[in-house]
C-alpha cells in the first residue's frame, strides 16, 4: 500500500467534518509548495535580470552587488 492509499484508508474512516479538515490540510500543503516554487523562480528571475550583461554598471557596483549576495548566504 502506498502513502496515498494509506491516507485514503484513514480518511474514509473519519467523520465527514474531520475528513474535510484533512482535505483542507492537504490543500494547504499543496498551496505552500506551489508558492515556494514560484518564489524561488521569481528570485532567480530577479537575480538574472540584475546581471551585468549590458555593461550598464561599473565594476564597483557589480562587486558590491555580489558581495551583498555573499553576505546574505552567510546568514
Amino acid at each position: 500500500m502506498n502513502i496515498a492509499e494509506e491516507i485514503y484508508q484513514h480518511a474514509k474512516q473519519l467523520p465527514s467534518d474531520k475528513a474535510l479538515e484533512v482535505l483542507k490540510f492537504i490543500a494547504t500543503i499543496e498551496a505552500k509548495n506551489i508558492l515556494s516554487t514560484h518564489e524561488s523562480t521569481n528570485e532567480l528571475l530577479e537575480f538574472l535580470q540584475t546581471l551585468p550583461i549590458a555593461q550598464s554598471r561599473s565594476d564597483a557596483e557589480i562587486n558590491q552587488e555580489f558581495q551583498s549576495i555573499r553576505d546574505e548566504w552567510r546568514l
